[in-house]
């Protein structure tokens, strides 16, 4: 496609966009709740960490797998099979409503996720060309953080019986499909891309790779783990509601600017002074949880750095990446994310086993206080890239399927 508006694009990438605010509802919804139905059903901090892990597994192995789908069956025909299987494997957690069941439904569900994500952004980005790729892509984070944010107040519903839940969320799934079957755009024509070796980017810019895998650790157990610590604090449901909405508004509230300031200066400090925001919000959080108004501003605070990591880590990377490399190697950062954030649920519940909920933020302080440090190092190191050379800043959600994807073609 050659877009000669943003009309035009905008006409073009609604259905996608339509489908991505109803799986993202549900699945917002079932990221925040499934961790407390654990806590109702007295499962263990090691079980909920188990339960993330697996989760992030299929997220990960789908950012990989899911690409073959989509080449061998379209876009359109692909968002159906990624979006019933989301609802499959979602009413089969409220069917069999034990642990067992619900690590197997867990990595189809996560896989599923993938493929939805995968599906959407390599639309989006096809269709928006080269000259909107930035507007299209700032509407879309616009679009995924307010459904993510207003999902979590679907937690306030007063549905006592868990599968109703899951049979909320499996609609939502469902339903996503209408808009991307129905539409009349021509869905974009697909390319596999190869991945770079992990050991090639490793040499080429080993903070990029390291922040990469650590925004996972962080990421994945905000995601998964932080409603956990709500309750183990005693907090109201309605409260864990709205300061898990509150975090994912600081996260959407902070990226631009501090990922805009990091094309002027060199990215490496920003990248540190957002580490050692994270990690001072941490600390402050533990001191002062017990205050109620002052704990939504910390996790506002804290929302936006912890975010913001795996963006810079990614646009670090881009720096010092070849322009026809750089696709490929966003798949390689892909999955070093997703690495992450599968180990990351894991370490953190032992952390927590230990110290009780505290071992939460005692987790984000170990993870980012030692990347913060590390970046000021790697600045005594290596020169900063010239800005002329450098990749321009974009926001992520971060989510494994992540925004380059495998099956993005430059269109001219």
């Amino acid at each position: 496609m050659h877009p000669n508006s943003l009309k035009s694009v905008l006409v073009a990438i609604v259905a996608p966009l339509l489908g991505a605010v109803l799986f993202t509802l549900g699945n917002g919804y079932f990221t925040t709740v499934s961790t407390l139905l654990l806590h109702n059903m007295q499962g263990s901090v090691g079980l909920v960490g188990v339960m993330a892990a697996v989760y992030f597994a299929g997220l990960m192995f789908g950012s990989y797998h899911t690409q073959h789908v989509v080449l061998r069956v379209g876009h359109i025909r692909a968002f159906a099979i990624f979006a019933s299987l989301m609802v499959v494997s979602t009413l089969l957690q409220g069917v069999f409503y034990n642990a067992i069941a619900w690590l197997v439904w867990r990595f189809v569900y996560g896989y599923s996720l993938a493929g939805l994500y995968l599906v959407v952004e390599g639309w989006l980005l096809m269709q928006a060309g080269k000259q909107f790729k930035g507007q299209v892509f700032g509407i879309y984070l616009m679009v995924f953080y307010l459904s993510l944010a207003l999902a979590q107040l679907f937690v306030n519903l007063p549905l006592h019986q868990p599968m109703m839940i899951f049979a909320i969320i499996a609609g939502l799934a469902a339903l996503a499909i209408l808009p991307v079957s129905l539409t009349r755009q021509k869905a974009p024509e697909v390319e596999e891309k190869a991945l770079v070796s992990p050991l090639v980017l490793i040499k080429k810019t080993p903070l990029g790779v390291i922040a990469c895998i650590v925004s996972g650790m962080i990421l994945g157990v905000v995601y998964s783990m932080l409603p956990l610590f709500f309750a183990q604090v005693h907090l109201h449901t309605t409260m864990i509601a709205w300061l898990m909405l509150t975090t994912i508004v600081g996260a959407a509230s902070l990226q631009w600017p501090l990922g805009l300031y990091s094309d002027k200066v060199d990215r490496r400090f920003v990248l540190a002074g957002v580490c050692f925001a994270t990690t001072l919000a941490a600390v402050l959080i533990l001191l002062f949880h017990h205050e109620l108004w002052l704990l939504f501003i910390l996790v506002f605070v804290f929302g936006g750095f912890a975010f913001t990591v795996n963006p810079l880590s990614i646009s670090h990377t881009s720096d010092y990446i070849d322009s026809d490399k750089i696709v490929s190697a966003m798949s390689t950062m892909i999955l070093m994310y997703g690495f992450g954030s599968m180990i990351g649920p894991l370490v953190a519940s032992a952390f927590i086993k230990v110290l009780g909920p505290y071992g939460f933020f005692v987790y984000m302080i170990v993870v980012t206080l030692p990347l913060g440090a590390y970046a000021l190092w790697r600045v005594t190191q290596r020169k900063r890239v010239k800005p002329k050379d450098a990749a321009s800043f974009t926001p992520n959600p971060g989510i494994p399927a992540g925004k380059e994807g495998f099956l993005v073609q430059d269109t001219e």
